[in-house]
């Protein structure tokens, strides 16, 4: 019964977000708003969106010194695909598997990778939160915007520091994990997983650290402007900052595993939250943000069925369900 529950709970958890919040909303207008929409402007945003995928085809390639960057784009196109879908981050799997399948890349050094682009993931979403942070506080002043912004700061302090404390002093929290926990399992996985994450991050010189940083900085600032892209085109007056800073925030959720199917309904309540905090009515916030999660949706499951289809030609890829 647990089982099920939890299998169902990213689902679950969806609907009843997206449900309390378009519970007030009428459905034709819904509707109306969502065929309202230029093919060209797909088209557009379909084309655009490659230019991300080229910058994290080049991380990655730097990463586990793949070569062959043509066939590792499209791998990574539907990797990521799973990973937008699936719930609890589970679409990871499809990284570990898949770059053993085409790639021949042994476990240890899968893991480590995908461990390294986390944490640079996270270094450069908390740093650009922190530019936001500072020309977004003036405009979206109010309590619980700064209690945010102050939270995300502290986090970003006390991950800094247990980062360190945890390099400084690996050795002694390695014998203190297994003494404490012996005999669970799953914590000694994650503690080798972290411990083997720091060791290659050790292990990388100056040159790799500052491409790595740049790609990954590079990666992320475009990803968030072709949001605000997005939006701007839709007819929502934001400014990149602002955008920038909400982006942040759902990223960041986005990260740990608790999203939900497709991340349906945090991401509709987090940014119809700050746009009504923005002067807008929250029928017509959440209408828009809708729309805008499903062109990003779409174009995601555009790159996504056209790198299976690439790859599959071989008939070499495997599905994260069939390791899980």
């Amino acid at each position: 019964m647990m089982k099920i529950i939890i299998k169902l709970y990213p689902v679950l958890l969806s609907f009843f977000i997206i449900f309390y919040l378009f519970k007030n909303i009428k459905f034709g207008q819904l509707i109306n708003t969502l065929n309202d929409t230029n093919i060209l402007f797909i088209i557009f945003i379909i084309v655009i969106y490659s230019v991300s995928k080229i910058i994290n085809t080049y991380r990655y390639s730097q990463i586990y010194k793949i070569s062959d960057k043509f066939k590792l784009f499209f791998v990574l196109c539907y990797c990521n695909l799973m990973l937008s879908i699936l719930p609890f981050r589970i679409g990871e799997f499809s990284y570990i598997t898949n770059l053993k399948k085409f790639f021949k890349i042994n476990l240890v050094n899968r893991l480590n990778g995908l461990g390294l682009i986390r944490i640079f993931d996270m270094i450069i979403i908390f740093y650009l939160f922190l530019i936001a942070s500072i020309y977004s506080s003036a405009e979206l002043s109010n309590g619980f915007t700064f209690n945010i912004s102050l939270v995300f700061t502290l986090l970003l302090i006390t991950v800094a520091v247990l980062v360190a404390v945890f390099i400084l002093f690996r050795n002694k929290i390695k014998i203190l994990i297994r003494s404490v926990f012996k005999n669970k399992i799953f914590v000694n996985k994650i503690f080798n997983f972290i411990n083997n994450s720091v060791i290659e991050l050790k292990k990388l010189n100056s040159k790799i650290i500052i491409i790595l940083l740049a790609s990954t900085f590079a990666y992320w600032l475009y990803r968030i402007f072709f949001g605000y892209l997005i939006l701007i085109i839709l007819g929502i007056s934001i400014t990149f900052f602002n955008t920038l800073f909400i982006s942040c925030i759902i990223i960041s959720i986005t990260l740990i595993p608790i999203k939900t199917f497709a991340n349906f309904g945090i991401f509709e309540a987090g940014w119809s939250y700050f746009l009504i905090k923005l002067g807008y009515e929250s029928e017509i916030a959440l209408i828009y943000i809708l729309k805008f999660h499903l062109i990003i949706l779409l174009t995601i499951i555009i790159y996504g069925l056209i790198g299976y289809f690439f790859i599959r030609k071989t008939n070499e890829i495997r599905c994260p369900s069939n390791i899980i």
